[in-house]
């Protein structure tokens, strides 16, 4: 797990600058989503583990998987990790990810208890 974490760091890392840099926050968020929904998939998997199949070819498993759901940037960056046997950080690179934007719009994952029902109000609505 620190293993992963570790690498998947510099991927993250770069894709959330990119995105900060391209205004394109919620577009990677989706993408990266996408892209980790994919790898995780059982039979996906499966597929990207046999030692057959090259580089090239998971990364094209990979995006044409995920379609039109994922732009030529996505694309570099599955090929990227796929050149680098490195496809199974996805999810952890998207988790990443989603640290450094909730840092950077200064939010935070709350779970309320309440011993009465919330009104509207009090949940924001």
């Amino acid at each position: 797990m620190a293993e992963a974490l570790t690498l998947a760091r510099p991927y993250a890392k770069a894709v959330f600058e990119f995105a900060v840099e391209h205004n394109s926050l919620d577009g990677w968020s989706t993408m990266l989503a996408s892209v980790s929904e994919a790898v995780t998939h059982p039979e996906m998997a499966a597929l990207l583990g046999s030692p057959v199949l090259s580089g090239d070819q998971q990364a094209s498993l990979v995006a044409d998987a995920c379609g039109t759901r994922i732009n030529d940037k996505a694309r570099n960056l599955i090929n990227t990790l796929a050149r680098n046997k490195r496809l199974s950080l996805l999810p952890e690179v998207r988790a990443q990810f989603e640290r450094l934007r909730a840092e950077r719009q200064k939010k935070v994952d709350v779970e309320v208890i309440s011993a009465y029902p919330l009104t509207d109000e009090a949940l924001g609505k």
